[in-house]
């Protein structure tokens, strides 16, 4: 094979695929938009029925029972106003693309558990030595800050709560693991933890809307990595990121 005709096959495989990295890319983003609008259907019809009963029923309503369906109505708003929020603010971090840099962990975890303020004093943080990843900073502190924000939220009560973070290698990945010593959850419900405005019965006594941890895998998947958690009832729960290892 001449050299000019070398040259042209290699054009035409890296031109292949790009387009077939682009498909993929494309294919996944509107998979992502199809699972957002079916989120926005299913969280928002079951306080709009709600609403719409007990609209109807203030016409016919005696004076001893109009306060009730008022109040009701009052408090499926509200909800409705802190489901909308959600969505909002999920669907304006997925616009744009990642801007990536060097980006030292040590530091965004770091940061992340000074931005909690008041837990410090009662909550002991554990941190083992953590990698440099290339990454999105903004990002990457939006993960580590919701992992910290739920280990706390979660070992509120517990006997010398505490929060560990350490990191390991395996082959090409970076492995960041989040462990508290909370309440834990049931393992059959790791993977429903991380769906958009998913909460466990025993999270319900807790302040949320189920929107960090659809966060936490959205960005960690956009970086190439993946994340798992792993937990016993009353015995914690370990969250786990893998990061591609930068071998430049």
């Amino acid at each position: 094979m001449s050299s000019v005709a070398q040259t042209l096959a290699e054009l035409q495989d890296h031109l292949e695929a790009r387009v077939a990295q682009r498909t993929t890319e494309l294919q996944a983003a509107n998979e992502e938009l199809r699972a957002f609008a079916r989120s926005v259907s299913h969280y928002l019809r079951t306080p709009l029925q709600l609403l719409m009963g007990h609209a109807a029923l203030l016409d016919t309503a005696s004076e001893q029972t109009r306060g009730t369906h008022t109040q009701a109505i009052m408090n499926t708003t509200d909800r409705m106003a802190d489901i909308l929020s959600g969505l909002l603010q999920y669907g304006e971090r997925q616009a744009g693309p990642l801007t990536l840099e060097q980006v030292d962990l040590a530091e965004v975890l770091e940061l992340s558990w000074q931005d909690l303020g008041g837990p410090a004093p009662t909550v002991k943080l554990e941190l083992g030595p953590l990698p440099t990843v290339r990454g999105d900073y903004t990002a990457l502190r939006l993960v580590f800050g919701n992992l910290l924000h739920n280990a706390v939220k979660y070992t509120q009560g517990r006997p010398d709560p505490r929060v560990q973070v350490r990191a390991t290698r395996s082959q090409n990945m970076h492995l960041i693991e989040v462990r508290d010593n909370g309440m834990g959850f049931h393992p059959a419900d790791a993977e429903r933890l991380f769906r958009l405005f998913s909460r466990l019965p025993e999270a319900q006594a807790f302040d949320g809307l189920g929107v960090g941890l659809a966060d936490v895998w959205r960005i960690v998947i956009a970086h190439g990595g993946h994340v798992w958690a792993e937990g016993r009832p009353g015995e914690g729960a370990t969250f786990t990121v893998s990061l591609p290892a930068d071998e430049a």
